[in-house]
């Protein structure tokens, strides 16, 4: 699919967002992760089959105040 780092920057401004879907968005990478970090009302995310997600991204993730679910499934390039 089209969303990358650039598209994530723009999502992460979204005032209300509180569910999004990334599944197999092989584009993003820890960049535009951090800037979902900046997001004040984000509760739910999907990573599923992420190819380019690290534990790097993940770490900037774990940043959301507001995140309770995350869903890394099939995220091949994460250790434990």
């Amino acid at each position: 699919n089209g969303v990358s780092d650039r598209s994530l920057k723009e999502i992460a401004k979204l005032p209300h967002l509180k569910d999004l879907n990334l599944t197999a968005c092989h584009r993003i990478t820890s960049a535009g992760l951090a800037e979902l970090g900046k997001s004040l009302s984000l509760e739910r995310i999907t990573l599923r089959n992420c190819a380019g997600l690290h534990d790097s991204g993940m770490a900037e993730v774990a940043k959301i105040p507001t995140l309770t679910d995350v869903d890394i499934s099939w995220c091949m390039s994460l250790r434990d």
